[in-house]
């Protein structure tokens, strides 16, 4: 009983009585919020030459992630709670899997990133732009990218090798690489990969943003001003407690 024939059904609010209309209305609100939010914040760095800087660059390139990140699955979301039509097809799984790793595991490479600027920036002020050069800065702002496209399409890759004994339904939001790992049969081998990618996109990146931070809190804490440069770093901060938390 070995297929792809099937459609896969995304059940995330079929056991909720909550009204589909309004939760429609609620993702449509927070997703062109963060569209617009983030565009704003994009045109503002390419216009204003001042913000022209490793940090700021790496900020957009932040904000571009935020658009195209909640982008790869709310669209379909909202068009199921509108629809209420769950299914989805192997092809659009597969879409939809790929732009999701390819932007997540780019996004935890960035804000790594940005953690190492920050610190480069408060405890080797006179040497940023020595240490942050145009070759390290092309690295930085170009090899995320590169890195998450690797990941994504080698996982997705691997996904289309996987077989499905009959069980097409996704308990979740929507059809990610994981959710089609759960439901294949004798996926072992690809679970393992996914915890090896999880390891290295997930914990190795918070390993390297929390080194980053500890030095940096030990070089404020000798700094008078400690809060004022603190403040520079708070919207990375809120930053990695929403993408991780």
């Amino acid at each position: 009983n070995l297929t792809y024939s099937e459609d896969f059904h995304i059940l995330a609010f079929t056991d909720t009585s909550a009204n589909h209309r309004l939760l429609f209305l609620f993702f449509l609100l927070i997703y062109w919020a963060g569209i617009l939010g983030n565009s704003l914040l994009i045109t503002l760095v390419f216009k204003d030459s001042h913000l022209h800087n490793p940090m700021y660059f790496l900020l957009c390139n932040l904000s571009i992630l935020d658009v195209c990140f909640p982008s790869a699955t709310i669209p379909k979301l909202m068009e199921i709670l509108l629809t209420k039509n769950t299914s989805m097809s192997l092809l659009q799984c597969y879409i939809q899997g790929v732009f999701y790793v390819f932007f997540g595991s780019t996004e935890a490479i960035v804000l790594s990133s940005m953690a190492y600027d920050r610190y480069v920036a408060i405890c080797h002020p006179l040497q940023y732009y020595l240490i942050m050069n145009e070759k390290k800065y092309a690295l930085i702002m170009g090899g995320p990218w590169i890195l998450g496209l690797l990941n994504s399409v080698y996982l997705t890759f691997l996904c289309t090798r996987l077989l499905f004994c009959g069980e097409y339904d996704i308990h979740s939001f929507f059809c990610n690489i994981k959710s089609l790992s759960k439901i294949s049969c004798g996926s072992a081998v690809f679970q393992n990969m996914i915890f090896a990618e999880s390891l290295m996109f997930g914990l190795f990146q918070v390993l390297l943003i929390l080194i980053s931070y500890i030095k940096i809190v030990m070089v404020l804490l000798r700094m008078k001003y400690r809060l004022k440069i603190l403040s520079s770093c708070s919207s990375h901060l809120i930053t990695l407690i929403i993408f991780y938390g």
